[in-house]
């Protein structure tokens, strides 16, 4: 009988699916005794590396190897830098150029050197009595302003020039520039010298107003550069404490 239902069931295909039941059902017990899986591992904090401190600043020098403590013109407050050279008379500002040409023909040594004084004495030639002309112009002027006769003045002004147009730390652009300003000087027709002498004055200056820009560059990086410095710490001497002895007390008879 048991083999005639059997029989039947697997005619019928119950067989089949009572085994996958069957092995369902142990897959899922065998699921619910294994242990839970382990938490998953935490993440590392990023490492965050720090930038690198930036380099400490250099000490800055003053520019061409001028003195650190120079007293340089000032500029207005139209942003012109007073130099000996600003706000002049034609006649001064002739008389003026001359004296920056001749230093230069003095000082300016090198492969232009011949031409330059050739193109200095060329140019004092062909304007002799222009030059003149504006000296005395110097002359009265510094009188009305001193009170005198104005040689004793005119010799200082023009001591003061000398000195300014041989400054060592501007030597050299002052040189180049008054290389190209001698030769066309040498050329300029005496009927225009008093306007060329106003217009190329300021051409000769040039390098001495650059480098007073340089200077203050170098004033205000100096500053900087003092404030970034670690103050040292004073040294403390120490107080060694006074003993003071009570007064003796005398007694008495």
């Amino acid at each position: 009988m048991a083999d005639s239902i059997n029989s039947n069931r697997r005619r019928n295909g119950l067989g089949a699916p009572i085994k996958r039941g069957l092995a369902i059902a142990l897959v899922m017990s065998i699921a619910a005794c294994a242990p839970p899986p382990p938490p998953p591992r935490p993440v590392p904090p990023p490492v965050i590396i720090a930038p690198p401190p930036p380099a400490p600043m250099l000490m800055p020098t003053p520019p061409n190897s001028a003195a650190p403590t120079l007293t340089i013109p000032i500029v207005d407050a139209m942003g012109r830098r007073m130099t000996p050279n600003v706000d002049l008379s034609p006649e001064q500002a002739l008389w003026q150029l001359r004296i920056g040409l001749n230093v230069a023909a003095l000082n300016c040594r090198g492969p232009n050197e011949a031409a330059l004084v050739a193109d200095y004495a060329r140019f004092l030639n062909a304007n002799r009595a222009a030059n003149t002309r504006a000296e005395r112009w110097v002359i009265a002027d510094q009188g009305r302003r001193t009170g005198g006769n104005g040689i004793a003045a005119r010799d200082a002004l023009s001591t003061r020039l000398y000195n300014y147009f041989a400054q060592p730390p501007v030597n050299a652009d002052f040189c180049r520039t008054a290389t190209s300003v001698m030769a066309l000087a040498a050329a300029e027709p005496t009927a225009t010298i008093m306007n060329f002498a106003s217009t190329q004055l300021p051409e000769v200056d040039r390098p001495f107003v650059d480098f007073y820009t340089a200077y203050d560059r170098y004033r205000a990086d100096f500053a900087a550069w003092q404030s970034q410095q670690v103050a040292p710490i004073p040294a403390v001497t120490p107080v060694t404490p006074v003993t003071v002895s009570p007064p003796a007390t005398s007694t008495g008879n």
